[in-house]
């Protein structure tokens, strides 16, 4: 059995790849307009990471929690609504997009009737997010 703490690669890593979540969703409802919701910081980061080999097969074990801030703008880059998202509980079970738990928290509206837009755009926000976490999995396993 031989373990190796990758605790501060996997944290820098999966910041770095939720950062770089944005999601553009195109409204048919207000006037044909885009709005693109944006990561715009990783807060409250716990948790630990490493690689055991055992029995000659690698095992990467992670276990991290977090929150997330983001914004959501419309086509003249004014923000249209703000919130946060909690992931509780990113780890080495549960990283198939599916069942990856997000947490939507209440949320600031900017002025106008956008709160159908910037729900959907949301929705997509939270599936882009999914995504970066398993793209963080697969960049760890390439890794090590």
């Amino acid at each position: 059995w031989e373990e190796k703490d990758t605790t501060e690669w996997c944290k820098s890593t999966l910041r770095k790849c939720l950062l770089e979540t944005a999601t553009a969703y195109y409204s048919t409802t207000s006037a044909d307009r885009t709005y693109v919701a944006m990561v715009k910081k990783v807060k409250d980061m716990t948790g630990d990471a490493s690689v055991a080999l055992a029995g000659g097969k690698k095992r990467y074990i992670y276990d991290f929690h977090l929150g997330l801030d983001f914004e959501i703008t419309d086509d003249d880059n004014n923000v249209v609504a703000s919130s946060s998202l909690r992931l509780p509980d990113i780890n080495s079970t549960t990283t198939a997009e599916e069942e990856l738990e997000v947490e939507t928290c209440a949320w600031t509206l900017g002025p106008g009737d956008v709160e159908t837009d910037a729900s959907e755009c949301r929705k997509a926000l939270v599936m882009d997010v999914r995504k970066s976490v398993v793209k963080f999995v697969e960049l760890f396993n390439a890794e090590f």
